[in-house]
């Protein structure tokens, strides 16, 4: 049974340009469904564990967000 695509609970592995992806699997490409699953990530707070990337946003020593310089000045932190 074909699943709409609304209903669909691993729409995100469908083909957004079959045509596109035909031609890739022509050439050897493997198809999205089959590629494994990204390796999960810290959230905020949490350090990266062994099995876990590093959350580009998250500093990798306290696990709280980068406060870039350019965006936040030291007295609006004190405020």
């Amino acid at each position: 049974e074909t699943l709409p695509c609304e209903r669909d609970p691993q729409k995100q592995k469908q083909p957004r340009h079959p045509t596109i992806e035909k031609l890739l699997l022509s050439f050897g490409a493997k198809p999205g469904s089959k590629l494994p699953e990204p390796p999960g990530m810290n959230t905020y707070g949490a350090l990266a564990e062994e099995n876990q990337r590093q959350n580009p946003c998250l500093d990798e020593h306290t696990g709280f967000p980068l406060r870039p310089s350019h965006l936040y000045s030291e007295e609006e932190e004190l405020q």
